[in-house]
């Protein structure tokens, strides 16, 4: 069994083929050239070639999904997705003991950004 090599481009079937199938396809363009009187030479002359692996386009898969022997495209990395959106910037007093702002008698703790239900009496030390 013949081994396919990437050497260049991943969709060119000259970069993917074996070298048995590389063989019979130099065999066919020879072929093509004989009977053409050369007329197939000179159209590829005026082919464009691939800017990857140097070869012409003509031997590329075209369209979304590959053809024949060419191995798949390469999946493209994702980005990775935005940072969060920063926390707010706390309004009012360091996070500490207060006094409730609705019992007077005891003090709630403030996180910060809000009232908490954790209270003591107002004489004790937390």
């Amino acid at each position: 069994m013949s081994r396919r090599v990437q050497t260049g481009c991943n969709n060119c079937k000259r970069c993917t083929n074996s070298g048995v199938a590389e063989f019979g396809r130099r065999q066919g363009k020879l072929w093509a050239n004989v009977a053409t009187v050369g007329t197939v030479a000179a159209v590829q002359a005026f082919t464009p070639s691939c800017r990857a692996c140097g070869h012409k386009l003509s031997l590329h898969d075209s369209g979304d999904s590959p053809q024949g022997n060419a191995y798949p495209a390469p999946v493209s990395i994702q980005q990775a997705p935005p940072p969060p959106p920063p926390q707010p910037v706390p309004q009012g007093p360091p996070p500490g003991w207060y006094q409730d702002p609705n019992a007077p008698q005891i003090r709630r703790w403030w996180d910060g950004t809000k009232w908490t239900e954790h209270t003591q009496a107002p004489g004790s030390n937390a």
